[in-house]
């Protein structure tokens, strides 16, 4: 229900769209432009635009949905979800100490996709604009 998302604080509204992200990053560029080209546009303001969010929630769930239907088809259905994940759990673990205000899960994403843009470069699996545009996003 988009009128329950609108509600949250940014903070955790965007938490949740990192993980839309994840799935704009590895399966399409046209959900990276749904999610990114509005909040370029308006700033953190559109967070709470109930169009946005249910917009975002329906493109992102025709692009997952596939991976999780034939999810032992390939390697790639496999893979997607756990993009940026390996890293992300462990900065999440590891923000729980010392008292500090723990990652967000989506938050922790956000950080081990940029990393593992970062050792993709590493290893020449893509270029460095695509390492920039972790970035940018």
């Amino acid at each position: 229900d988009p009128c329950v998302l609108e509600s949250l604080g940014p903070r955790h509204t965007l938490n949740g769209i990192a993980e839309a992200l994840k799935h704009g990053l590895t399966q399409s560029e046209a959900l990276v432009h749904t999610i990114v080209d509005p909040l370029r546009e308006h700033g953190a303001a559109i967070l709470t635009d109930g169009q946005y969010i249910e917009d975002l929630c329906k493109h992102t769930i025709e692009i997952k949905v596939p991976t999780l239907t034939h999810y032992h088809e390939s390697d790639f259905n496999e893979m997607v979800p756990q993009y940026g994940h390996a890293i992300a759990h462990a900065i999440e673990h590891l923000s729980w100490h010392d008292g500090r205000s723990a990652l967000l899960h989506g938050e922790a994403v956000a950080i081990g996709m940029c990393v593992t843009a970062e050792v993709s470069f590493l290893m020449d699996l893509c270029d460095e604009e695509c390492v920039e545009k972790h970035y940018a996003y």
